[in-house]
Parts: structure tokens; C-alpha cells; sequence
């Protein structure tokens, strides 16, 4: 990483950005008004001057000898119908032109730079006269060359101000930045120590309420996530491989026992057909699974339409009475009116399916398996199946619909599953827009599936 692109860098750079901006404002503010209030005096002591002789001349009617007892020491200059007409010693010690009309002066005012220091010149013009009016232009000088002095002065120091400003603001922006990013290269040092052999190690929350603090919870929360999946993952490696492996070592016991053993021909034909189950039973784990694959990787094509939900499940139920017949359970079917949904009939077809299958399955003999179909009142379907059988326990609940999960190991593979019926279901229920879970009972277990009967439009999932 480039220092220029790092985070530290662009903190402190915009830190001292903000700091020089707000400084540049602040001297420029303080320049204008420290120079306009400075040279306001000075007009004010020019312009008061400036009245006096102003006064003089007007009173004096053009007499010279008035002007005399003005003194020397104030150089002004004084020009009758635009010809000279009188000047002080101080005037021609500055060196300064005696002849000036209105004309050389811009708003009545004029600067004049000397060797001594600078002058500003001020003119006024006065008309005078008792038998005949005359017209007298006034020009006075003053020094204030203190006062720009003081400005430049001003000017300067603010300008070098400026530097040692910026030196501040860099220094402070560096600490900040050191400061604010302490808790990120903890982080940082924490998240290199994460493997996938460590993804129980969490960050440290330094502080929970500001922003790092946060982002630090979101990611120790997608740190559990994580760990999850990896152990949801293992478990179903695990599961998986144990499950090929029960029906492969079957296989095999089967086919050695009828090799080593001279057996007659029915014999034979009960080992095939012991290999055949347990052949079935494998096609069946891997359409299983393929169908949860394809499912977790968006390959399933999915055309919703508007099916009667009624007339989906009762050819469910028409299709797994035999197994109830079987076991001589009472599979009993309770609907209101036709409820039509879009949905997407194979997928929902194949979760009521395995819902309804698993009932019958683990249900005793002579027991009762209930299907009930009703409306609520937010306009959404409910598919309660109900059974009389060991149901289901409160604490694993939400478990019963992980992959290869079993409440009781033995009494799945007595009655031949892998525990993916209710994970098919789940994912297929879910596909179209509904929830599935099981809920409190009397006796046995009750599966309730919810659908709304929102609009979906068609897609691959």
C-alpha cells in the first residue's frame, strides 16, 4: 500500500486542511479589519487637518498673510484657479510637485513614496470670495508610513504564522490519527491470527459505541456466521460420509458372504435384492443431496403459476395412503374452500411430500395422521400436519431441518433415513415465500407451513 492512499494519511491531510482553511479565514479576517481600522485613523487625523487649512482658506477669502500664520510644519499646498498660490517649507522639504490639479487625485486622494517614508496627499476644493469667487484647491500631506509598517508587519507575521500552524495541525493530526486507528491495528493483528482452524477467535471490542466498535460486532457477528458454516459443513461431510458408508458397507458385507458361500439359487436372489435396497437407498441419498446442491447453488428454474393448493395436497395424500393403509393409520384430510396460490407446484409438491411422509413414517400403528388446510386472517394459507406418533422436542425444534439431523440416530436408520427429507422441505417451503416449523401439540408432532399469497415472478434459484 502507497502512503499516500493510506487512511492515516488521508486523516492527517484533511485535518490539517480544515485546521489551514479555518486559520486562513481567521488571518484574513483579522488582516482586513486591523488595516481598515489602522487606516481609518490615519484619515481621520488627515481629514482633521485638512479642515483646518480647508477652514482657513475659506474664511481668509484668498489673503495670504491668513495662510502664513497656518505655519510651516504642516506641508500643504494650496493652488488659486489652478494656478500655485502658496505652499509651506514643509511642502518643498518632502520634495513634493507644486503644481497639482484635481484631476491627479483618485477620490480626492493620492499616495506619494519618498525616501523618508511614504505620504498620502488629500485635496479638497474651496470656493471663496466677497466681489469675486475664487476657486482654491487644497492639497495636504501626511506621513503613515508607521502604519503601513504595522500592516506589513501584520501581514508577516500571519504569513509565518501559517507555517507553524500547519506544523501544528500535522502533529495534531497525526496523534489523532494514531489515536482513533489504535483499536483498527489491534484488529488487524487479531483478523491475520483467524484461520479456519481458529474461527472461534473473535476481535477485541475496544470501544462498542463508536463507529470501529460497530463494525467490529458486525464482523465478529459474520465471524459466527462463519463458524457455523464451517461447522454445519464438517457435520455434513461427516454425515454424509457416514451415510454412503452404512449402505456401501452393507453392499459389500452381502457380496462377500455370498461369495465365500455356496448358496442355492433363492438365496442368491435374497442377496440381490438385499443389494438392491441398499442400491436404492444410495440413489436416493444422492437425489437427495442433489437436490439441496442444485438448491444452494441457484440452479433450480422456477415458473410460479396459480395452482389450487387443495387439489396439490390431496393428491399428496392420495399417493402416500398406501403407506398409512400399511400400518393401519387413519390419514384423515381437512380443508376449507379452494385456496389458489402461485406458487411452484413440483417444489411445494415434494416439501408436503416429505412432511407428510415422515409423519406416517414415525407414527405407530393404528395411530392418526391429520392434515388440516385453512385461511388466516392476513389472507395466507396453513398446512398443519398433525400426528399422534414420539414427536418432536421443544429443544431441537429448529434442528430438525439442518441436514442429517436425527433426533433419535437408531430410529431413523430402523425406518431408512438420512435426515434430508425435512432440509428438502424447508428449502422448497421457503422457495415459495412461506415458513415451516413445528409448533406446540397435544400428542405427537404438528408441522405447520404458512404461505402468503403474494405475487412471485418467475426465476432461478
Amino acid at each position: 500500500m502507497r502512503w499516500g492512499r493510506s487512511i492515516k494519511t488521508r486523516l492527517i491531510l484533511w485535518n490539517a486542511l480544515v485546521v489551514m482553511l479555518i486559520y486562513g479565514i481567521a488571518a484574513t479576517l483579522i488582516y482586513i479589519f486591523v488595516r481598515t481600522r489602522l487606516e481609518s485613523l490615519v484619515m481621520e487625523k488627515l481629514d482633521e487637518s485638512l479642515n483646518v487649512v480647508c477652514t482657513v482658506v475659506y474664511q481668509s477669502g484668498g489673503d495670504f498673510y491668513d495662510w502664513y500664520h497656518l505655519g510651516h510644519d504642516i506641508p500643504f499646498l494650496i493652488m488659486q484657479d489652478g494656478q500655485h498660490a502658496y505652499h509651506t517649507t514643509a511642502w518643498t522639504r518632502l520634495d513634493l510637485p507644486l503644481h497639482m490639479q484635481r484631476e491627479d487625485f483618485k477620490n480626492d486622494l493620492k499616495d506619494h513614496i519618498l525616501d523618508e517614508g511614504h505620504y498620502t496627499l488629500k485635496s479638497r476644493k474651496v470656493q471663496t470670495g466677497i466681489e469675486e469667487m475664487h476657486n482654491f484647491l487644497v492639497v495636504l500631506a501626511m506621513e503613515d508610513s508607521e502604519t503601513r509598517e504595522s500592516i506589513d508587519g501584520l501581514a508577516a507575521k500571519l504569513s509565518s504564522g501559517a507555517y507553524f500552524i500547519l506544523l501544528l495541525a500535522l502533529a495534531g493530526g497525526t496523534f489523532l490519527a494514531n489515536r482513533a486507528l489504535k483499536p483498527m491495528k489491534l484488529i488487524t493483528q487479531k483478523a491475520r491470527q483467524i484461520s479456519a482452524q481458529s474461527l472461534s477467535e473473535r476481535l477485541p471490542v475496544v470501544h462498542p459505541k463508536d463507529e470501529i466498535g460497530q463494525l467490529t460486532i458486525v464482523i465478529n457477528n459474520m465471524l459466527d456466521r462463519l463458524e457455523g458454516s464451517f461447522d454445519r459443513l464438517k457435520r455434513f461431510t461427516s454425515d454424509a460420509s457416514h451415510e454412503f458408508r452404512t449402505p456401501l458397507t452393507s453392499i459389500r458385507s452381502i457380496g462377500e458372504v455370498a461369495l465365500k458361500h455356496n448358496l442355492n439359487r433363492q438365496k442368491y436372489r435374497e442377496a440381490i435384492g438385499s443389494m438392491l435396497e441398499e442400491t436404492e437407498r444410495l440413489t436416493q441419498l444422492v437425489n437427495n443431496l442433489l437436490i439441496l446442491t442444485r438448491g444452494d447453488a441457484g440452479k433450480v428454474k422456477l415458473v410460479f403459476a396459480q395452482e389450487d393448493l387443495i387439489s396439490l395436497i390431496n393428491d399428496v395424500i392420495e399417493e402416500l395412503r398406501i403407506l398409512a393403509e400399511d400400518k393401519n393409520i387413519n390419514l384423515s384430510f381437512t380443508h376449507s374452500d379452494d385456496i389458489v396460490l402461485n406458487i411452484h407446484k413440483a417444489t411445494l409438491q415434494h416439501a408436503v411430500t416429505n412432511v407428510l411422509h415422515n409423519a406416517i413414517k414415525y407414527t405407530p400403528k393404528s395411530g392418526r395422521v391429520k392434515v388440516t388446510v385453512s385461511q388466516t386472517k392476513d389472507n395466507c394459507a396453513r398446512v398443519d400436519i398433525s400426528d399422534n406418533g414420539p414427536g418432536v422436542p421443544a429443544d431441537v425444534r429448529d434442528k430438525v431441518f439442518e441436514r442429517f439431523f436425527r433426533i433419535d440416530d437408531a430410529r431413523s436408520r430402523t425406518n431408512g433415513g438420512a435426515g434430508l427429507g425435512l432440509s428438502i422441505a424447508k428449502w422448497a417451503v421457503e422457495l415459495n415465500g412461506g415458513t415451516i416449523e413445528f409448533v406446540d401439540n397435544p400428542e405427537g408432532s404438528r408441522c405447520r407451513i404458512i404461505l402468503n399469497n403474494s405475487k412471485r415472478g418467475n426465476k432461478h434459484e
